[in-house]
């Protein structure tokens, strides 16, 4: 679309020179006479016979009438650039009312996936943290994260970045960060995870027909809490946990719909939805 209206305006741009270049091409008139009143014969010159009268007209009717085919061209291409710029506008308006149809189908209290958030004590309180609870966490991270940035700096004046004690050491941080989930809590993990605007929520976006799930009831939108009493967050955990234990053994999930909070009892094993993940407001 937008290639074609240059090429709209440069054709529009090329008319207006050509226009200008015929009306530059105008003959001289017949009224012309050389000043010192002398006929270029007297005064030596050689001299070709003078135009006609008729085609002197006929070149003014030629000429007339490129003119007037160079105007009509161009309100052509301006008619056809007003088009194009309705469409255009049209196109706009409908990928700008795509939009907040979507945005509207996105609950209110979600968070975009993978949307980087910069942790702090208001974010904390926030998700449900107590002040003092979120001073204290936010501490923690941050010195997890200071850690993180002398290990880094300390292995590069060294020059043992990569090797087998950096990557230990390393391992030892991220491990200490890990842990918070244990002293948390599952309820505390989940508002530690929302301020952080990570994923804490596993959404069923289809159900294949016939599978466990559709026959257990689960339907699209609904958030998959626990599998078998094990918390959820993330759709790696849900495939963990199908695939241990006894297949075929009823276990219950945990789901939430529509802010109600169901459990359905479905057989150990695959089942059977296509997931997502979302970042939601505790308690949602």
């Amino acid at each position: 679309m937008l290639v074609r209206i240059l090429t709209l305006c440069f054709a529009l741009i090329a008319g207006v020179v050509i226009g200008a270049r015929v009306a530059g091409t105008t003959p001289a008139s017949d009224d012309y006479r050389p000043a010192t009143g002398r006929t270029a014969a007297a005064a030596g010159i050689a001299t070709v016979d003078p135009v006609s009268a008729g085609d002197h007209a006929e070149a003014i009717r030629s000429l007339n009438d490129i003119v007037a085919q160079e105007v009509s061209e161009r309100l052509r291409l301006q008619q056809e650039m007003e088009d194009l710029r309705e469409q255009l506008d049209a196109m706009e308006k409908r990928l700008a009312s795509a939009t907040s149809v979507r945005q509207a189908a996105t609950p209110a209290n979600a968070r975009g996936r993978g949307q980087q958030v910069v942790l702090t004590e208001e974010r904390l309180i926030e998700a449900g943290f107590s002040a003092f609870d979120a001073a204290e966490l936010k501490a923690k991270v941050d010195q997890i994260e200071m850690d993180r940035l002398y290990l880094q700096d300390t292995a590069r004046r060294e020059g043992w970045t990569g090797k087998e004690r950096y990557r230990e050491e390393m391992l030892a941080i991220n491990q200490r960060s890990s842990a918070f989930r244990e002293e948390l809590g599952d309820d505390g993990y989940d508002k530690y995870l929302f301020a952080l605007g990570r994923p804490n929520r596993v959404v069923v976006q289809s159900v294949l027909d016939q599978s466990p799930a559709e026959v257990a009831g689960i339907r699209p939108g609904d958030y998959i809490m626990s599998y078998d009493g094990s918390r959820l967050f993330r759709q790696g955990e849900i495939r963990q946990l199908t695939a241990t234990g006894q297949a075929g053994a009823t276990v219950p999930v945990d789901i939430v719909r529509d802010g109600r909070v169901m459990q359905v009892y479905i057989p150990r094993g695959p089942l059977g939805i296509r997931m997502s993940s979302a970042t939601v407001q505790p308690d949602s």
